[in-house]
């Protein structure tokens, strides 16, 4: 499977280094993700308070993949620019925008979805860190910059999961139950993070693991923002070699793969992911072939690439380069809509509120962890 994701990226020689900065693992990333040498390039002051940089690639591959008229910005502390313009003033408390769907005004948090979604959605958050704006967009159903009578997923909101084992109280430094399990919104939060089988100890469950907890056949948005931890859940899920076998880099037996993640993947709708290229050869992050397996992996299932952000505050940092990768897959998705339709009549009860009053009757935690507990 490397092998064939590294010929497309035309340097086998990667197969055998560990170095994430180089010119040709560079072009590898790029070309996996879309980008040609001569797509343009839209270099923005960000949000996020510290002067950010940001540089998004326009490529006729991904406008292909989800034109700009289709896609609205999720989340963000302040509201971003909305889905069109082009420049002038974004959404309210955002910046000006840079046409399209308000990328060149994307705060901290947003995230660029491509619509439509089935009025049945269902979303998967992991990575919260204390911002729950993208959560709680997704589970109303509204976008910034659009209009408040509407939403683009059909009546109503997504059925929102949001995850983060990481969370702490702001006073204390302990793990605590800041956060309840239902918010307002609707929102369910569980404090357990994505991982590899075999590491439930850890509060880590992988993406099969979830989802067979939860009863869901079908996730349509699928958000991952876990800092350098996201290859090796992608990996296993898609069964790259390298990660479902042997012992992983905190001593667990790794399970037999389970085709389950794999397919669940090739059902995601909409695929919103924070990539970090750098660790070395660190086992915790993952090989460079194994991160480039990776995006040959999500390919194959159909899966393209129609937003790509570099995060330039990362890679003047860490020297290493970080990408905001938005990918849609156009053939779940209208599997997706044509399920949604087929069940449309059940009811019209709001998911996101249906959810708060199951969350409000005191349902046991679907991951065993206790509030406020370790």
């Amino acid at each position: 499977m490397q092998c064939l994701v590294l010929a497309r990226a035309a340097d086998t020689a990667l197969l055998n280094t560990t170095d994430h900065t180089s010119a040709a693992a560079r072009r590898a990333i790029l070309e996996l993700l879309g980008v040609g040498p001569d797509d343009a390039t839209h270099t923005t002051l960000g949000g996020g308070g510290g002067g950010e940089f940001s540089r998004e690639f326009r490529s006729a591959q991904h406008e292909r993949a989800c034109p700009r008229s289709r896609r609205a910005v999720f989340g963000g502390a302040g509201g971003a620019g909305g889905a069109g313009g082009a420049g002038g003033a974004g959404g309210a408390g955002g910046s000006g925008g840079a046409g399209g769907a308000g990328a060149g005004s994307m705060l901290d948090g947003s995230y660029i979805v491509c619509l439509p979604l089935p009025s049945a959605c269902v979303t998967y958050s992991f990575g919260v860190g204390g911002d729950f704006s993208f959560d709680d967009a997704m589970a109303s159903g509204l976008a910034s910059g659009l209009a408040s009578a509407a939403t683009p997923f059909g009546r109503h909101g997504c059925r929102v999961f949001a995850f983060d084992h990481t969370m702490r109280d702001a006073r204390s430094g302990l793990h605590s139950a800041v956060e309840p399990r239902c918010r307002p919104s609707g929102v369910m939060f569980s404090r357990v993070g994505l991982g590899v089988g075999g590491q439930e100890r850890l509060r880590l469950f992988s993406l099969s693991a979830v989802a067979r907890r939860l009863r869901h056949a079908r996730v349509d948005v699928l958000k991952i923002d876990v800092e350098a931890h996201e290859w090796l859940p992608l990996a296993e899920a898609l069964g790259v070699a390298a990660v479902t076998e042997g012992v992983d880099a905190f001593g667990f037996a790794r399970p037999p793969h389970d085709r389950s993640g794999q397919d669940l993947l090739a059902r995601v709708s909409v695929l919103l992911l924070e990539l970090h290229f750098f660790g070395g050869d660190d086992a915790r992050f993952g090989s460079l072939p194994t991160k480039l397996a990776v995006l040959g992996g999500l390919r194959r299932l159909g899966l393209r690439p129609y937003f790509v952000r570099e995060n330039l505050r990362c890679q003047h940092q860490r020297r290493v380069p970080c990408f905001e990768v938005a990918f849609v897959n156009a053939a779940a998705a209208a599997a997706a809509a044509a399920a949604a339709d087929d069940d449309d009549d059940d009811d019209d009860e709001i998911p996101g509120r249906a959810l708060a009053h199951e969350c409000s009757n005191g349902t046991a935690d679907p991951f065993g962890v206790r509030r406020g507990g370790m």
